[in-house]
C-alpha cells in the first residue's frame, strides 16, 4: 500500500521521479522508487487496462545543463591538452659559442625514389662532425604518401612509410645524442599528411619529443653571447611570385615580423637568398632547396627540385647574421 500522503503527491505529479519525490518526503530512495513504481502499476490497471503498449517505469530522460557549466568543462580540457603538448609557438636557445653556425635545410623527402641520398648524407655528415654548427628544418623530412589522387607518387616511394618514420626515428637519435637538432616545424608531407588521414602525426610526436617544434608559423629567439636574434620559421608562408622567389619571406617581414633578423621557409624545392636593410637592420630571408631533385611531377610542372641548405654565422660581439648558400661555402672560403 501506498501511504495516503505520498499517494496524493503522486496523483498532483504523476511523472514525478523517484530522486525527487524521496526529496520532497525524506523518504530512502530505495522506497520512493517502489512507491513510484505502485504508482504507475495502478495507473496502469486503472487507466489502461484495454491498451497493450509497454510502459516504461524508470525512462531515464536528459538533464538541460547551463551552457556555463560546459565552458567550465571545455576549459579545463583546454588546460590539459595543453600540458600533453609539445607543440609552442615561441621559444628561446642560447648557444655558446662566439659564432655559431645554423643550417637551415627541409624537403628530405626520405624514401621517394627521386631523392638524392648521397647529398643529403653529405649534409647530414658535415653538420654532424663540425664543432659549433646546428640544424634546423622547416619540414617534409618523408615522402609519406599513403593516400594521393595519383597513384604514380605511391609506387615511387623505395620503403613504406613506416620504414621511412624509421630512418627519421634513427637519424634523431643521432642528433639527439651529439645535441645539434635544434628545431623543427611541420609540412604538408610528414604532418598534413596523416592529420588529414587519422587527425594526428606521429612524426610530430617524434620531433616534438626531441626538439623545440612549431606547429605553425614559429619564433625563435637566439640568444648568442650578448646578442638576441629573432628567427621566423614555418613550411610555407602565404604569398608567391614567379620572379621573386623570397616574396613570402618579404611579405612577413613587412606585415607581420619587422624585427626578424631570420625568416627562413622551404616547400618549393628550389633555394634562395635575399640579404637586405629594412628598419635599420640587416634581414636575411631564406627558402631551403630540397633533397627530391628528380621528380616527374616537378619537372612535368614546375622545375627540378635543387639541393640548398644555406648555413647562417651568427656573431656574439656584435649584432649581424650572415648567411651562405652552404655550409661548404662557408668552411672552404
Amino acid at each position: 500500500m501506498i501511504p495516503r500522503e505520498i499517494q496524493e503527491i503522486l496523483e498532483k505529479n504523476p511523472r514525478i521521479g523517484r530522486v525527487k519525490l524521496a526529496n520532497m518526503t525524506g523518504l530512502p530512495i530505495s522506497d520512493a522508487r517502489a512507491y513510484c513504481m505502485l504508482f504507475k502499476r495502478g495507473l496502469r490497471d486503472n487507466t489502461e487496462k484495454e491498451n497493450n503498449e509497454p510502459l516504461f517505469l524508470d525512462k531515464k530522460t536528459a538533464e538541460k545543463v547551463d551552457w556555463r557549466e560546459w565552458f567550465n568543462n571545455f576549459r579545463e580540457h583546454q588546460k590539459l591538452h595543453q600540458r600533453i603538448s609539445t607543440s609552442q609557438d615561441e621559444a628561446t636557445i642560447e648557444l655558446k659559442e662566439e659564432k655559431p653556425i645554423i643550417c637551415f635545410s627541409g624537403d628530405f623527402h626520405m624514401g621517394s625514389v627521386a631523392t638524392d641520398y648521397e647529398e643529403l648524407q653529405k649534409n647530414l655528415e658535415i653538420i654532424l662532425n663540425t664543432k659549433g654548427v646546428y640544424l634546423i628544418t622547416v619540414g617534409d623530412l618523408i615522402d609519406n604518401f599513403k593516400i594521393f589522387g595519383d597513384l604514380m607518387p605511391i609506387l615511387s616511394q623505395i620503403i613504406s612509410p613506416k620504414e621511412q618514420k624509421g630512418i627519421l626515428c634513427s637519424i634523431v637519435a643521432e642528433f639527439v645524442e651529439k645535441k645539434k637538432w635544434l628545431a623543427s616545424c611541420w609540412g604538408n608531407h610528414d604532418i598534413m599528411r596523416d592529420e588529414k588521414i587519422f587527425g594526428e602525426s606521429p612524426v610530430k610526436e617524434i620531433l616534438g619529443e626531441h626538439f623545440i617544434y612549431f606547429n605553425g608559423k614559429g619564433t625563435l629567439h637566439l640568444l648568442v653571447g650578448e646578442q638576441q636574434y629573432e628567427i621566423i620559421l614555418a613550411h610555407s608562408l602565404a604569398g608567391h611570385s614567379m620572379w621573386n622567389p623570397t616574396h613570402s619571406m618579404t611579405r612577413q617581414l613587412r606585415w607581420f615580423s619587422p624585427s626578424a633578423d631570420v625568416i627562413c621557409a622551404g616547400h618549393k624545392h628550389q633555394p634562395a637568398i635575399q640579404t637586405f636593410y629594412a628598419y635599420g637592420m640587416r634581414k636575411n630571408l631564406i627558402q631551403v632547396g630540397t633533397f627530391l631533385t628528380d621528380d616527374t611531377f616537378s619537372k612535368r610542372w614546375y622545375e627540378r627540385g635543387v639541393v640548398g641548405t644555406p648555413a647562417v654565422v651568427f656573431h656574439s660581439n656584435r649584432h649581424e647574421c650572415v648567411v651562405y648558400p652552404s655550409l661548404k661555402e662557408y668552411l672552404e672560403k
